[in-house]
């Protein structure tokens, strides 16, 4: 016996408002991801951005920011650690 499955135009229409919205979920996601490295790169000390891309082509990388800004956060720590032992 042989089973034929057929998809009906409201189950095609379905499937694809599903895969719009997930769609436009991931992109709101990828956005606001985006957004919050521009935010952070935007707040890092430029000295450090330097630091760790000193060429053009790297100074976009996320990974790169992120190195950047822990490096940031580090030596702000050390310059209040030093202020508290005054």
């Amino acid at each position: 016996m042989t089973v034929v499955i057929t998809s009906t135009s409201s189950d095609v229409e379905e499937k694809l408002l599903k895969r719009r919205q997930r769609r436009k979920r991931r992109q709101r996601r990828s956005n606001k991801v985006n957004k919050a490295f521009r935010n952070l790169k935007v707040r890092v000390h430029p000295l450090y951005q330097y630091k760790f891309s000193p060429l053009s082509s790297e100074a976009d990388s996320k990974i790169t920011t992120l190195r950047c800004a822990i490096s940031y956060i580090h030596s702000l720590a050390g310059i209040l650690s030093d202020l508290k032992s005054f």
